[in-house]
């Protein structure tokens, strides 16, 4: 459901920054390079890069989230 997905997503954005669990330059660096490796240099080229990044962006902080909810139990 659209709703709940919308509403996760907030609670897990307010959470992130709540308990600051941001990723670093250098965690967003490397993770958008492994993202992008397995696709050639002529596709690179045709890549977001910025998407890509947002992407890692948010997996990560997601990543983070979740680890942090698991400590708390």
């Amino acid at each position: 459901d659209a709703t709940r997905r919308v509403r996760i997503g907030l609670m897990v954005g307010a959470l992130a920054k709540k308990e600051n669990l941001m990723a670093s330059e250098d965690e967003i660096t490397d993770r958008t390079e492994r993202l992008l490796a397995p696709y050639s240099v002529e596709e690179q080229k045709q890549i977001d890069r910025g998407r890509v990044r947002d992407y890692a962006i948010s997996t990560i902080r997601n990543e983070k989230v979740l680890e942090y909810l698991e400590s708390i139990q």
